[in-house]
């Protein structure tokens, strides 16, 4: 990240871009129906941290960094594909407990792996197995052996449903890779939670040194809000990931992490227009607008006023007893709001501050 208008050149390997890792623990399926409807919202929305092309000014990660990037990156490639080829399975086999009859409707066969995707393994391992040890080394290494043991089975089970060799064995086959699918789909999700949860307080301690750093160099001035801004709103996302998996959702805890959003953006705002009434200052107002810092603001406004309607949505459902159109209406609102924070963080990532900015 490129991005003039925080000051990590201290801290090489501490400009992590911060889009949320959303789904740390909802690979089970909730009985509440509200709580599923967030599940699913959000595990379609799986979202990884930028890996170490957001150093400031490219600098190349320190040994520590390095590694964390390697988890990111695994994290991205394979979060995704894995959570889609769960679901779209258990989508048609109704009980994963008892497996597939090949009876079922609307049979759909999991995407091959794919060589290139698979040899990118390789690199990782290599990266794991470097200095310095981390805490979730071995929960990373764990995640590399789950995909390689799944990439038989779940290329097998693409040509198999795929051409419907399953009308030939009564399903026999079908019974047998559906035990390695949902054995080797379990070993990767236990596996990614604890590399998510190292990678997110991680990141959290990286923010909190940044915002403190800025902080003494700058003052509270706008190079210190920007950062702060960034937290609010990780903060409010992560308050909502958490109230969509809650069987009765605390709406007031999203609207105290809005609320605090909201007075760190009037805090700037009385800043910019204190800036633009001084004729002095004029200069600076008008860098700050170039810039993308006021941009950026109002992008965090955006998803303020999303999560308020995402409140709305959640309050509706929960009284109606979540009906299909309901549920309909917090899953649209709950990505509408994921998106919003992803638009701000990209927003922030293309900040550029001139030096007399503060």
């Amino acid at each position: 990240m490129h991005n003039r208008g925080v000051d990590r050149r201290a801290h090489a390997g501490l400009a992590l871009a911060r889009r949320l890792l959303l789904v740390a623990a909802m690979t089970h399926a909730s009985r509440s129906t509200l709580r599923r409807l967030g599940a699913l919202c959000l595990v379609a929305l799986v979202l990884g941290l930028a890996p170490s092309r957001a150093h400031a000014g490219g600098a190349k990660p320190d040994p520590t960094q390095a590694k964390v990037n390697a988890y990111v990156d695994l994290l991205n490639a394979w979060g995704n594909r894995i959570r889609k080829d769960r679901s779209t399975y258990a989508g048609w086999v109704k009980d994963l407990a008892v497996g597939p009859t090949c009876k079922e409707r609307g049979i759909r066969p999991p995407g091959e792996f794919g060589e290139t995707a698979v040899a990118g393994l390789t690199t990782a391992a290599a990266i794991l197995a470097k200095k310095p040890a981390l805490a979730a080394d071995a929960d990373a290494t764990a995640m590399i052996a789950a995909i390689r043991a799944l990439q038989a089975p779940t290329d097998e089970a693409s040509t198999y449903y795929g051409k419907r060799a399953f009308t030939a064995d009564a399903c026999k086959r079908g019974g047998e890779l559906h035990q390695a699918l949902v054995a080797g789909w379990q070993a990767y999700f236990d596996a990614e939670a604890k590399v998510r949860a190292f990678v997110v307080s991680y990141n959290d301690d990286l923010d909190a040194k940044l915002l403190v750093s800025t902080r003494k160099k700058y003052g509270l001035g706008f190079r210190y809000y920007l950062e702060r801004q960034l937290g609010d709103a990780k903060l409010l996302v992560r308050e909502v990931e958490t109230q969509l998996q809650a069987d009765a959702p605390d709406l007031a805890a999203i609207a105290t992490r809005a609320d605090a959003l909201g007075a760190t953006l009037d805090a700037i705002d009385a800043r910019l227009l204190a800036l633009k009434a001084s004729k002095a200052n004029k200069a600076i107002a008008a860098e700050l607008y170039q810039g993308g810092y006021e941009r950026t603001v109002r992008a965090s406004r955006d998803l303020q006023q999303s999560t308020a309607s995402l409140r709305e949505a959640i309050a509706a459902a929960s009284a109606k007893g979540a009906p299909r159109s309901a549920g309909e209406a917090v899953d649209r609102t709950a990505k509408a709001t994921i998106t919003l924070y992803n638009a701000m963080i990209d927003n922030l990532n293309r900040v550029k501050l001139s030096a007399r900015v503060k």
